[in-house]
């Protein structure tokens, strides 16, 4: 039992040591260069940006999993208004949809909001407001640590998950429609987010 114990630790030790030398740059250089990129964007020098946000990502952010989650969901909400910036909204959208839930420090509220900034940008206010208020059926996507429901918007060819609502019990992995209480309360409360409202 010792021997593989001791195995087990000297892979470990070596998978992190290995993960900290392929980083170029500490975590507080990391930092720096999401804050610059920020900066970058904000004053429209979006090859700054990107090249700060490159550095960023071959940054070391320590032993710590929340610590990277944080890191790295600002770093891709960065890369998605950076896109926005130029008009690339399926790529703003990709980089969004890749990040995934908010237990490791990402900002839910803020990727919402951006999204559906730009759904606007990309289909107009009033066909994203139309989509959504048709929607009528909620759908699970199952993982091996939660179940994500999402809203499937046909006519904007667009899942909008809902990252905020995992930890929600859901039963199944089909669809579900208006019949049960907690799915019309989702809906609800959807339909009449306050980014969606403006």
């Amino acid at each position: 039992m010792k021997p593989l114990l001791l195995l087990c630790l000297i892979c470990i030790c070596s998978q992190i040591e290995a993960i900290g030398q392929s980083a170029q740059y500490n975590f507080r250089q990391g930092y720096r260069f999401i804050n610059r990129a920020e900066r970058n964007i904000d004053l429209g020098l979006y090859k700054r940006a990107d090249k700060q946000l490159a550095k960023a990502k071959k940054s070391d952010y320590g032993f710590c999993g929340n610590a990277w989650g944080e890191a790295f969901a600002d770093i891709y909400l960065l890369e998605s208004q950076l896109y926005i910036q130029q008009n690339q909204y399926d790529s703003a959208l990709a980089v969004l949809d890749s990040l995934g839930g908010c237990q490791l420090g990402g900002d839910c509220e803020k990727k919402d909001s951006l999204i559906i900034s730009i759904l606007y940008l990309k289909f107009g206010k009033e066909k994203v407001r139309s989509a959504i208020e048709n929607a009528n059926t909620i759908s699970i996507k199952q993982s091996n640590y939660f179940n994500t429901p999402y809203i499937y918007l046909p006519e904007l060819g667009y899942n909008f998950f809902m990252y905020a609502f995992q930890e929600m019990d859901f039963d199944d992995t089909t669809s579900t429609t208006f019949t049960d209480d907690k799915i019309k309360e989702i809906l609800f409360a959807f339909k009449h987010n306050k980014y969606i409202a403006q």
